[in-house]
């Protein structure tokens, strides 16, 4: 686990020493919001599971846009619509990393960010990228991690 964390460190300070050194213009999203779900989809097959349509879970539990870049500093909003919690993994965290621990991911190695529970009503989030690098972000819920590919990433230059 330290070394993950220090390769991550040492890759994140060349990728900006290098984007410095060549006066690499950041691209910056012009609405920094990835949103969590989209209930609206969908003909209300139930379960959603064995309906294989557009009410199917792989249509309704998606994060959009799946990736975003940002400059450090920006405060990326994370609107939740449906049953989602947004998790957020230290930048150079790969999916392949997560080890799920049940119906909730819940995997804390590595993760800067847990939004609200989802259980609690809203579970929107927002939060604010200092660093450089490329941030590994999923849905906590274990069947949309693994099943659906609820996962997205922030770039951050």
């Amino acid at each position: 686990m330290l070394r993950r964390r220090v390769t991550r460190w040492v890759t994140m300070g060349l990728a900006a020493a290098l984007a410095a050194a060549l006066g690499a213009a950041p691209v910056v999203a012009s609405d920094p919001t990835m949103t969590f779900g989209r209930s609206s989809l969908g003909t209300g097959c139930s379960p959603a599971i064995e309906c294989f349509d557009d009410a199917s879970f792989q249509a309704v539990d998606k994060i959009q846009p799946g990736a975003i870049s940002v400059t450090a500093g920006t405060t990326v909003r994370f609107p939740v619509d449906g049953f989602h919690q947004v998790a957020i993994y230290e930048a150079g965290t790969t999916r392949d990393e997560i080890q799920p621990a049940g119906f909730l991911v819940d995997d804390p190695v590595g993760r800067v960010h847990l939004g609200p529970s989802p259980f609690g009503g809203d579970a929107s989030t927002t939060f604010t990228f200092q660093t450089p690098g490329k941030y590994l972000i999923i849905c906590n819920i274990t069947p949309h991690f693994q099943f659906t590919s609820m996962w997205g990433y922030a770039r951050v230059r």
